[in-house]
């Protein structure tokens, strides 16, 4: 892959996404490097269901799926970090200011929300990293096929679901 190529690193931005999902238990109905320029992105993971989490719920619950849409939403951004790709303007920054929108509208202080994002980012890297061959067959398929369907996605991340990742061993998401 030839990261001064847009498309390759849109590839590896939205395999990033995939993996996490994948990672986290979120089903994936579709997933692009198709721009759509009606939306203004370079490419999208569509998830089956996207749960709705509650600022105003301060439940342990509500915590982690808060952690979980954050950990989603920095995986293409350090994906491209990871492949050491110039990130997109668009669709990278856009992501983490969603990130920081959503750890913002949990926490009162501006200091905790940073901290969350970086604990996040840093937890996201390290699994990425470990399943760094895993990631770019990922991107290499979306860049054979444009488009990934349900049935697509679930044929490459099974084998994968069969292999737990140790990062996760034993622990809530993120611990805080």
């Amino acid at each position: 892959m030839n990261m001064e190529n847009e498309i390759d690193r849109t590839a590896i931005h939205e395999a990033g996404h995939i993996f996490m999902c994948s990672e986290l238990g979120f089903e994936i109905e579709k997933a692009t490097i198709i721009p759509d320029m009606a939306k203004g992105t370079d490419g999208s993971v569509t998830r089956k269901v996207v749960p709705r989490v509650d600022p105003n719920d301060t439940s342990q619950a509500n915590l982690e799926l808060i952690k979980k849409e954050i950990l989603i939403l920095l995986s293409g951004y350090c994906a491209l970090e990871i492949a050491k790709a110039k990130k997109s303007e668009d669709g990278s920054a856009r992501d983490y200011g969603k990130a920081m929108v959503v750890a913002d509208s949990f926490y009162d202080s501006p200091l905790k929300a940073r901290r969350l994002i970086k604990k996040c980012e840093s937890q996201v890297k390290r699994i990425l990293i470990y399943h760094w061959a895993d990631v770019e067959a990922i991107a290499n398929e979306l860049l054979k096929k444009q488009v990934l369907v349900e049935s697509d996605i679930k044929k490459m991340l099974d084998p994968l679901s069969k292999n737990p990742d140790p990062i996760w061993a034993n622990s809530s998401v993120i611990k805080t």
